[in-house]
């Protein structure tokens, strides 16, 4: 009666529990295991290194909030990665800015990036490059929508 306690098998037991959906526990685990070493990398990070950035973006969008800070802070040196994911995160940015679409995603992202690795940013000239330029195309960006804004205004005024 009442309440049956349940016990996860040990890490190193030999047991393949199921996990819900069917997969097997140690499938569905995110420790690093075996073949799993850290060869092989997260799917955001795998979509960078291959610059499919339309996927990685679409992959960012699919996620939860917590999930976004996840998928970013798995990146570079201080999660066993390498500064050329921080690069390939800036060039991630500077694609969609390019693309100008989904502006207000794509600032959101790019503030969670530099939040989560300014530091790191900041201490590669390279890198330190890399922002700049990406810097520079947020900010052509929005002086052009200002531009556009100013002159919808000139005509509203003379019309009224």
């Amino acid at each position: 009666e009442g309440v049956t306690p349940r016990f996860a098998a040990p890490l190193g037991g030999d047991e393949a529990t199921e996990a819900p959906g069917g997969a097997k526990a140690s499938e569905a685990s995110r420790l690093l295991r075996g073949d799993r070493a850290s060869a092989k990398c997260a799917q955001f990070q795998q979509m960078l290194r291959k610059g499919k950035f339309d996927d990685a973006l679409a992959f960012l969008k699919e996620q939860t909030p917590s999930g976004v800070h996840l998928a970013i802070e798995e990146l570079g040196p201080m999660a066993q990665g390498d500064l050329g994911e921080l690069e390939a995160g800036l060039k991630l940015f500077e694609h969609h800015l390019a693309k100008a679409h989904f502006a207000d995603e794509v600032q959101a992202y790019l503030s969670i990036f530099l939040q989560a690795h300014g530091e790191e940013l900041a201490s590669d000239p390279g890198l330190r490059a890399k922002c700049g330029e990406v810097c520079r195309a947020l900010e052509r960006r929005w002086t052009a929508i200002n531009s556009q804004c100013h002159k919808v205004r000139c005509f509203l005024g003379m019309l009224t």
